[in-house]
């Protein structure tokens, strides 16, 4: 069923983000979360320690913890997962791998001649989430992100949650700023 589902796959494009989230420690998340995280308005989105090479080979998701900037007992939240795709095929790229559901499952498109294209001079990213509410934490008072032990996959751009595509986010060329 995923493969056919992943076979559906359209073509969703980002620009390049000018900014970077930051995590909790300081450290800068990977660009493109940043440009797909800004979907959440009035939310508190925190990028969570990730590996750099791991994400950029494609093992490893990037996570970005969504809640409300002053969230209630019951209010929604969420842990969106960034995941790199990696293109293969010789000289053009003709598929797609990539990770998901906690990168647990791996999943395998055929590319269309324009996603072909594209991966020569953008990077994508496959994105799922877990949902969740505030709940009382262990310490008084304190709320905590409980999450669903379920994945759906999410597509950024249209906001849509149960809906795989593949979001797109050009490259930085040499000597432009962007």
């Amino acid at each position: 069923m995923l493969v056919t589902l992943a076979l559906v796959t359209g073509l969703v494009f980002q620009p390049h983000p000018a900014r970077t989230l930051a995590a909790a420690d300081g450290t800068l998340c990977p660009p493109a979360t940043a440009v797909l995280a800004d979907r959440q308005h009035g939310h508190a989105v925190t990028c969570r320690g990730w590996s750099a090479p791991d994400f950029i080979a494609g093992t490893a998701a990037a996570d970005v913890l969504v809640q409300p900037a002053a969230p209630d007992a019951g209010a929604p939240c969420e842990t969106v997962h960034y995941h790199r795709v990696v293109f293969v095929g010789e000289p053009i790229a003709s598929s797609a791998i990539f990770t998901f559901a906690g990168d647990v499952s791996t999943g395998f498109i055929p590319l269309t001649a324009d996603q072909a294209s594209m991966a020569a001079v953008a990077d994508a990213y496959v994105t799922d989430v877990q949902l969740g509410s505030e709940e009382p934490a262990e310490r008084a008072g304190a709320l905590a992100c409980s999450l669903d032990p379920t994945y759906h996959f999410l597509c950024p751009v249209l906001g849509a949650v149960d809906r795989f595509c593949m979001s797109w986010v050009l490259r930085s060329r040499p000597g432009v700023a962007g």
